[in-house]
């Protein structure tokens, strides 16, 4: 059974229209009483119920995908 999780903050929200609306939201959520990052994706569509289609902890950002990382590897590669 899934703990529930208590809306702090709002970080971050885009829709995409296409048969409704898609929200992904980026949160700011509270879960026994520790404070951590949270991604959503809401479905609305106006003839339909609205539905939270997934919630879950925001996976850390890949090591690749760090600052200078990225140049650091190119360098390395030669490519530059």
């Amino acid at each position: 059974m899934r703990k529930k999780v208590e809306f702090v903050e709002a970080h971050k929200a885009v829709c995409h229209f296409q048969a409704g609306r898609k929200f992904y939201i980026t949160f700011e959520g509270r879960e026994d009483n520790q404070l951590q990052l949270y991604q959503a994706m809401i479905q609305y569509h106006s003839i339909k119920t609205t539905q939270v289609v997934f919630y879950r902890p925001k996976p850390p950002k890949a090591p690749y995908m760090q600052p200078g990382v990225i140049s650091t590897l190119v360098a390395a590669a030669g490519v530059l």
